[in-house]
């Protein structure tokens, strides 16, 4: 194998005194890596080609789990290093597991581990015992010292130096089979632990690994009857959840599938306790009550989409006391709400920025004076739960500061639900074109880091199930790309000069423009946005939207998703001497979220993270997306809303952390697959600024094109066929259609229902007798509406039920900028709600360009004066009426014709 050279200079240690121990910095690193075969005396079976570690059921019961590990002979490689040669484990095939290692300069150690269902009320901790079989084997090897963690800073690209310290090397003892503890996974309806076992012993001053051939795992705990709780079994909770409450309550908890002992999972009982409440929304939305017009907006769009949601504002939570409430007080309510409520939330969004809805500081970052931040901390409130617990309901944050950038937000989210963007019949379309920029990092031919390559094992996933991937990758001018970091060769289709390793901003902003369903970033980032390719915040300004093509956006690199910029710094979160982010600052995710035209959503973190980290992160959130990029990990149905997309890729990194799950992350020097460095400070990082109910869109949109509507004995039997005609054959049916009746004078809800497989739904009137409205939904669609009796207030031929300008003639029913109110009552450019002088300066700022913009009012491919005389016109009223607009539409079918301009 040649030699590959690495240099590893981020960071710079100290030299110990000349007395203590030896410290090697600031050196390159020759690394050749040899394999060399272990022969054993005495070992009978034929080894395999690499080594592995198995975990197997023996037995399993109401208290006890009996469990067998399975260790094959290890296999190294060898890595050469300014402290001489050191023995690294293979695992470029057998690729479970993580290492055991607490720190830099100890010995680099496998580490398998199991996740295991517990009973639900379990409160003590289990008893585990650990019992060789088999000789007690030997080799000699002098093991790898694990490194310091990379970091993606733009600010700071260059590795760490290599660290050998001797003296904490031989504080590195294991023993064969040690148990290294426990993590608590989920909480909740179900109780998943992983346990971590060292398959592999290491003595440092002798430098002898030493294995059995297995160990008996044993784990005791207090018996239990009831390993999961349905909460659809108690008979007095029932009536509580309609047909859409329960068709929600069974999708599956996180992690649950991958417990070991799966017969206990089987042990379901009915909850022990009655909540008090017997109501409860599926979507909380919590607000400061500077945005509650904007959060009853989002809840009517939800509701009408069959997710039943409440707004809860800080007055509330605080009981009345202050609009201001602390961290603490909101996991509180949450915590109170969730043990009181029969339906439980699936979702949580925290619509405020940092310093009107504070954030959770947890432990000081690595690289950054600061401490991590994030939202998750929200959600792991549960008996038992840590901060490495994912939590029992998705979390997102809309970052705003004001009203009219919460309408913005609110405003994306209910055109891209109500009219998603239109798919075509052949070729690719803006469902399955995908945008990846990435990185090549060094300046000769072997990668530095494994940004591109994690790339490439992602899109070559996404490729082989259909979709077109535009690659936007950058490499310097000098560097010529021929191995990844690991040695592995970079395919042909990616040498130089057939591929260009030319990506630059003006790519990215024509991917987005063009229509990108998934924008995804693996590099070096900062506060301000991407390094290479470079796309910062400074770029926006050239990002331009149309027809509802928002990019949900995947930034996975250091700190380009700040938030909470005006909160890091203040007393009792700083750490010296600070952060430094300027308190009146927006940075590049808030930019992104907050404008018109921008982002749906954006998955970021609020500080530096590691690099190692951050690829395993990524493989957990494309095999939410794409099952099957992780072999044996998730199941074969997609997860797409945003919530539990984090989740599932938090329950991924979490398992790999564990060693129960596959170590889907590429090869380094010496075969080895990292393991996760710092789980704790890697779920806490990463947060998703957005809605976490909403759906990344990957197929073309289900249609409803006829409603039909008969009312028999007080139900309203509602028929809807349901079509795709650019679906792939065999395409899963919507995950969940449903059907929402209101009044459309007063706006009251009337009744809602599930849509079966057949099309068909009915919904209980409750002895309603006059007119009312149907809107049919689904996150997999485009959503649909029709009256019990049509009328027509404008006479334009138009059902009011359906008429994007209920009280203004457009029998065409134009709307170019998508948001679901027609061009001839629509002169709010930048969709905060109101046409203002905004609105003005955006037609004037671009009078007289042509092609597809914003600022072009009346969708005729210019903006001119009849777009400036729409604004004048329309000056200081709201967009509408218009029938997909619930929040608007009853007080419009209340006035006169002519009164709604006066609003």
């Amino acid at each position: 194998m040649p030699l590959l050279k690495l240099k590893r200079l981020v960071r710079t240690h100290r030299a110990a005194p000349a007395a203590g121990p030896t410290l090697l910095r600031r050196l390159p690193v020759a690394l050749a890596c040899t394999s060399v075969c272990v022969a054993l005396a005495g070992f009978v079976a034929t080894a395999p080609a690499w080594a592995a570690v198995t975990v197997t059921v023996v037995e399993q019961g109401a208290d006890v789990t009996v469990l067998r590990i399975k260790v094959d002979p290890p296999k190294f490689e060898t890595v050469e290093t300014p402290a001489g040669s050191f023995s690294r484990f293979s695992l470029r095939e057998a690729n479970v597991g993580g290492v055991a290692s607490d720190g830099r300069s100890l010995p680099e150690l496998p580490a398998t581990g199991v996740t295991l269902a517990l009973p639900v009320d379990l409160r003590d901790a289990p008893i585990v015992s650990v019992v060789p079989e088999g000789t007690l084997r030997r080799i000699t090897a002098r093991i790898y010292p694990t490194q310091a963690p990379e970091t993606g800073q733009i600010q700071n690209q260059a590795l760490p130096d290599f660290e050998f310290n001797p003296d904490v090397y031989k504080l590195g003892k294991r023993e064969p089979g040690a148990a290294l503890g426990r993590n608590a996974l989920f909480k909740g309806d179900a109780n998943l632990e992983t346990l971590r076992f060292a398959p592999y012993g290491y003595n440092p001053d002798q430098t002898l690994v030493s294995w059995h051939d297995s160990y008996l795992v044993t784990v005791r705990h207090a018996a239990g009857d009831c390993f999961r709780v349905d909460n659809l079994r108690d008979p007095k909770q029932l009536a509580a959840y309609d047909d859409i409450d329960k068709f929600i309550e069974r999708l599956p908890l996180p992690g649950l599938r991958f417990a070991a002992n799966q017969q206990q999972l089987q042990r379901i009982c009915a909850p022990s306790l009655t909540p008090q409440l017997l109501g409860g929304a599926r979507f909380l939305i919590i607000t400061h009550p500077n945005f509650v017009a904007a959060a009853n907006t989002l809840k009517a769009h939800k509701d009408a989409l069959g997710i039943q949601t409440r707004v809860v504002t800080t007055l509330e939570v605080t009981g009345g006391s202050s609009n201001t409430a602390s961290a603490t007080q909101i996991r509180n309510w949450l915590s109170n709400h969730w043990n009181t409520s029969i339906v439980r939330p699936k979702w949580v969004l925290l619509m405020g920025d940092a310093e009107y809805l504070p954030t959770h500081y947890d432990q000081p970052n690595s690289w950054d004076s600061a401490r991590n931040a994030g939202d998750i901390w929200y959600g792991q409130f549960l008996p038992g739960a840590t901060a490495t617990t994912v939590p029992p309901f998705g979390i997102g944050r809309f970052s705003v500061d004001t009203l009219a950038q919460a309408q913005t937000i609110v405003s994306k989210v209910v055109a891209f639900e109500t009219a998603p963007p239109v798919d075509v019949a052949f070729g690719q379309d803006f469902y399955s074109r995908l945008t990846f920029a990435s990185y090549f990092q060094g300046s000769g031919n072997t990668d530095q880091r494994w940004f591109a390559e994690t790339s490439e094992v992602v899109r070559n996933h996404a490729v082989a199930q259909g979709y077109g991937v535009q690659r936007i990758y950058y490499a310097s001018a000098s560097a010529n790309p021929l191995n990844w970091r690991g040695g592995g060769a970079v395919p042909a289709a990616l040498r130089k000069p057939g591929f260009a390793w030319d990506g630059k901003t003006s790519d990215i902003i024509d991917a987005v423009n063009k229509g990108t369903s998934l924008l995804y970033h693996r590099g070096h980032g900062w506060w301000t946005g991407w390094g290479d390719p470079s796309f910062s915040g400074a770029n926006l300004s050239s990002i331009s939207v149309t027809g509802n093509q928002y990019p949900v956006v995947f930034s996975i690199n250091c700190a380009s998703g700040i938030f909470d910029n005006e909160t890091v710094d203040l007393p009792g979160n700083v750490l010296a001497p600070g952060y430094g982010p300027s308190l009146s600052g927006v940075f590049f995710a808030e930019n992104f979220l907050r404008k018109p035209d921008g982002a749906l959503a954006v998955i970021g973190d609020t500080r530096s993270s590691s690099t190692v980290d951050n690829n395993h992160l990524t493989m957990g959130l494309f095999d939410a997306i794409f099952p099957g990029l992780v072999p044996s990990f998730g199941a074969n149905t997609p997860v797409r809303r945003l919530g539990d997309v984090l989740n599932h890729a938090r329950s991924y990194i979490a398992a790999v952390d564990a060693g129960t799950a596959v170590n889907h992350h590429p090869l380094d020097v010496g075969g080895a697959r990292p393991a996760v460095l710092n789980l704790r400070q890697q779920l806490n990082l990463y947060n998703l600024l957005g809605d976490p109910t909403l759906k990344l869109r990957t197929a073309a949109p289900w249609r409803f094109p006829v409603v039909n509507i008969r009312v028999t004995q007080g139900f309203a039997q509602i028929n809807v066929p349901q079509e795709c005609l650019n679906c792939p054959p065999f395409a899963p049916r919507p995950e969940l259609v449903t059907v929402f009746a209101f009044d459309p004078e007063t706006g009251r809800t009337l009744g809602r229902g599930l849509v079966d497989d057949n099309g068909n739904a009915k919904i209980d009137l409750r002895g309603w007798q006059g007119n009312f409205w149907v809107r049919v939904g689904s996150g997999d669609g485009a959503s649909q509406q029709a009256a019990l009796s049509e009328t027509d207030t404008d006479n334009d031929g138009v059902p009011d039920s359906r008429d994007n300008c209920i009280r203004t003639k457009n029998n065409n029913q134009r709307d170019s900028d998508g948001d679901g109110y027609g061009d001839v009552c629509d002169a709010d450019g930048n969709n905060d709600g109101i046409v203002n002088s905004l609105d003005l300066a955006l037609v004037r700022s671009n009078f007289g360009f042509r092609g597809a913009t914003r600022a072009d009012l009346n969708g005729d491919g210019v903006v001119n004066a009849l777009d400036l005389g729409l604004v004048r016109q329309l000056f200081a009223t709201r967009p509408g009426p218009s029938a997909w607009h619930a929040a608007g539409t009853a007080t419009a079918m209340r006035l006169p014709v002519g009164e709604e301009a006066q609003r």
